[in-house]
């Protein structure tokens, strides 16, 4: 089946019938990298001040980017922070997961 994507052409919003796989495909890529930017910039923050508290660098992330109008709350960002932290590999996401969806993509 199809699935739709939002695409910018020409300054205008426009929704591009995709199959469905290929829409899951870049979906999970773009979740990989939201992860990534996520726990990196509370990472990095707590490397250079570690007194921060981490519930006070997610609040502080919400509110850079607006993620409480499209439904993120702290507490499910918190879970999410201390799961992806415990593997200590900073890109192991990548080597593990979206590496592989990228060689399922080209097929």
């Amino acid at each position: 089946s199809d699935a739709h994507i939002y695409q910018i052409i020409k300054d205008k919003g426009v929704l591009v019938k995709v199959p469905e796989k290929i829409a899951k495909d870049l979906n999970y890529i773009f979740q990989d990298f939201f992860i990534y930017a996520f726990v990196n910039s509370i990472q990095n923050a707590r490397k250079y001040a570690p007194q921060l508290k981490v519930k006070d660098l997610i609040l502080d992330f919400m509110l850079k980017y607006n993620l409480d109008e499209y439904g993120f709350r702290v507490d499910s960002l918190r879970r999410l922070y201390d799961r992806d932290t415990k593997n200590e590999q900073l890109l192991f996401r990548f080597n593990t997961k979206c590496s592989n969806r990228v060689l399922n993509f080209s097929s």
